[in-house]
């Protein structure tokens, strides 16, 4: 993750298979000028694959996300 220099969204929870701490870590070694994190909280890692509340919750931060990308790069 150290030479991560792309756009980076990392979507993650406190009760993910990893716990909170390792993504964090992750996260703040990415150099990338452009990154995000979004937390959400209490939601486990199944959620994030079956949970339509969970992904409603998603959807909008990755459209805003990749869609600022995309702005920047024309």
């Amino acid at each position: 993750m150290a030479k991560l220099s792309t756009p980076t969204l990392m979507v993650h929870a406190d009760r993910a298979a990893s716990g909170p701490d390792i993504p964090r870590r992750l996260f703040a070694s990415i150099p990338a000028a452009s990154k995000e994190l979004v937390w959400l909280g209490q939601e486990n890692q199944m959620q994030f694959y079956e949970d339509p509340i969970t992904l409603d919750r998603v959807t909008p931060e990755l459209t805003r996300f990749y869609h600022s990308q995309t702005v920047r790069t024309r």
